[in-house]
């Protein structure tokens, strides 16, 4: 008789462990949902905030800095303004990496700004890697590169071009090149295929 109330307390408390499992497993699963939800919101939210406070630097950057500019004839307020855009298009560029924004979402709202940037910067960018011995710049290098492979495998994208329109003119900085032949087909397959795939 003790055994038999023995092994319906085993089983008692088999069943109570199972329910606990069966119950909180789910919860957990909706609790960690939750917090991946609200650190992607978080994400998002600091990633409209840099798009924000950019905006006079980026209007400087489009539309007064001239992108020849020698280093060593930079002054130092010109210098700070292409320094914030810069550390702004890297804080971007370490979020799509990471995977913690989205690239889709990313390039849909801002390739084009990311392309005129990095356009405007490069030349800046190569002359402090040489200066200073270290790399500069790279993960903007690394995220245009993106921007345009955007560009280039949205077909509604790919018939525009872009150009950097300031008081000296309009410039054009990017469009995308493909044959509309038979000999442009390979290169059209390949970016259906990472289209539907969403690989940018």
């Amino acid at each position: 008789m003790p055994t038999l109330d023995l092994e319906i307390w085993k089983l008692v408390l088999t069943l109570v462990s199972t329910s606990v499992v069966v119950v909180g497993v789910p919860i957990a699963l909706l609790n960690l949902r939750k917090i991946s939800k609200t650190h992607h919101l978080q994400a998002l939210t600091k990633f409209h905030e840099d798009l924000a406070s950019c905006e006079a630097e980026r209007y400087f950057l489009f539309a007064e800095y001239d992108r020849s500019s020698l280093l060593e004839e930079i002054d130092r307020d010109t210098e700070i303004k292409l320094e914030a855009v810069i550390n702004m298009l890297n804080r971007i560029g370490l979020l799509v990496e990471q995977k913690i924004l989205s690239a889709e979402l990313v390039f849909s709202i801002c390739h084009t700004v990311i392309i005129r940037s990095w356009f405007q910067l490069e030349l800046y960018a190569n002359s402090r890697e040489l200066r200073d011995g270290s790399r500069y710049g790279r993960r903007i290098k690394r995220l245009d590169k993106r921007a345009k492979r955007f560009h280039d495998i949205r077909p509604h994208q790919r018939k525009t071009e872009i150009y950097l329109v300031n008081p000296s003119g309009r410039t054009l900085i990017y469009s995308t090149t493909c044959p509309k032949s038979i000999l442009g087909w390979p290169k059209r397959f390949y970016w259906k295929i990472r289209y539907l795939l969403k690989i940018y």
